[in-house]
């Protein structure tokens, strides 16, 4: 196996594009893909730390749907089959 080596310039351009598309919420396996990672591995111990703020979006996401409000659309949207 032959290892590709990256200039200083190359490594910040990938460090740039990953931040960028894990910021805006980009699945990390269209990152990895993206990025030429050869798995997913790679990109989530490589760049997670680039989204500190992910624990807390997905605790407040689960909670919402926790929610009576969220149950509440749920049902309407499924036409009041319940």
């Amino acid at each position: 196996m032959v290892r590709k080596s990256y200039t200083p310039e190359q490594i910040l351009n990938k460090l740039r594009e990953a931040e960028i598309h894990i910021n805006q919420g980009t699945h990390p396996k269209i990152v990895q893909e993206r990025l030429g990672h050869s798995s997913i591995s790679i990109t989530l111990d490589t760049y997670s730390h680039v989204a500190p703020g992910l624990q807390e979006a997905a605790a407040a996401r689960f909670d919402e749907a926790l929610t009576t409000k969220y149950n509440k659309r749920v049902i309407e949207a499924a036409g009041n089959r319940y």
